[in-house]
């Protein structure tokens, strides 16, 4: 999720946790624990993208790390902090559950999180919730708002953590339900069209929880196909890209491939573009995909692969096209079924 989330969701449990002790100064180290996972982001500055990519969301968001992490910071807040009400236990029960409900809210995003490193490399991911969901962020922020401004002994912070922490796991639980149902509609329409759905997969669009992608793929295509809860016919569009795996063929070993390989789970495409090889990791949906049914599809996340003079292959991230309003007003209506 974007870190703003991550900041308001610890800042009201911590609030929780220990608000009576340590009073405003509680939905502090609420916050920094819940965004320590995010320090891998500092890999960027000396790492390359594909390792960069790899690196972010790896162990500094395993279950693993939360423990060892969270009991360090106790140890230590524990024996050096002025405050001596605040015992180890009190300590880590606000660095533990900041750095848990970090990974496990980033799991439910597509982009997936290393609970099990470095013991297993496998991404977890639910795709039940986009990285960014105002309507998941939104109570979380009001309570936190509410609780900076309001005294740290009155009565009424109890009202605002209660707020916040339940209407966001609420909307977690209502995001669930909207996988659930919206799964087997997208199931049964790639079986009506004859595509396979053994490898396939659904998430949300951008910034909401109704609007949804169902992707299913083969050997030589990549299908995808949108689909708002308010729709009011059934889906009857898909749209379908071409792997071109083959073009991978003489550079599959190359160590930077092999990551944007491991990095799609599988769901990229492969297109030419003068001496660049464009890698679409089509997870992350398209650009174009509530928009123009019959362009072909764009994918949102791409990587470059370049072919150096002396053989040797480079990979970078592709410079995204800009957003502009028309993209949102096009993908407000989309998501109300028109």
């Amino acid at each position: 999720m974007d870190s703003i989330t991550h900041i308001v969701f610890g800042a009201v449990t911590g609030s929780a946790i220990a608000g009576k002790k340590l009073g405003k100064k509680a939905m502090l180290w609420g916050a920094i624990a819940n965004s320590i996972p995010d320090i891998d982001v500092i890999s960027g500055f000396w790492m390359n993208d594909p390792d960069a990519m790899m690196a972010h969301r790896g162990f500094t968001h395993s279950i693993l790390f939360a423990f060892l992490c969270s009991s360090l910071l106790s140890w230590l807040f524990a024996k050096y902090h002025r405050n001596k009400s605040m015992l180890f236990g009190n300590w880590m029960a606000i660095f533990l559950s900041g750095l848990l409900f970090h990974i496990t809210i980033d799991s439910m995003t597509t982009y997936g999180t290393g609970l099990f490193e470095p013991f297993s490399h496998e991404r977890v991911s639910f795709n039940n919730i986009f990285v960014a969901d105002p309507f998941f962020t939104i109570s979380l922020l009001i309570s936190s708002v509410a609780l900076l401004i309001i005294r740290a002994t009155s009565a009424y912070r109890l009202f605002w953590i209660r707020l916040g922490l339940i209407c966001s796991s609420a909307y977690v639980l209502y995001t669930f339900i909207n996988k659930f149902e919206v799964n087997s509609l997208f199931k049964e329409y790639f079986a009506s069209k004859n595509i396979s759905t053994q490898t396939y997969f659904c998430s949300p669009a951008p910034l909401n929880n109704w609007l949804w992608m169902g992707m299913a793929k083969d050997n030589d295509s990549i299908y995808v196909s949108y689909y708002s809860v308010f729709d009011k016919t059934p889906i009857s569009v898909y749209q379908a890209a071409p792997v071109n795996d083959f073009l991978l063929n003489d550079i599959r070993t190359q160590p930077s491939v092999k990551k944007v390989l491991a990095l799609s789970q599988g769901y990229y495409t492969v297109n030419e573009k003068k001496d660049t090889l464009v890698f679409s990791d089509a997870r992350f949906g398209l650009l174009n995909g509530w928009q123009h049914k019959n362009e072909p599809p764009l994918f949102v996340f791409r990587f470059d692969i370049i072919r150096k003079e002396n053989d040797s292959i480079h990979v970078q991230q592709s410079i995204m096209p800009p957003i502009n309003s028309r993209i949102f007003d096009v993908l407000i209506k989309r998501i109300k079924g028109e």
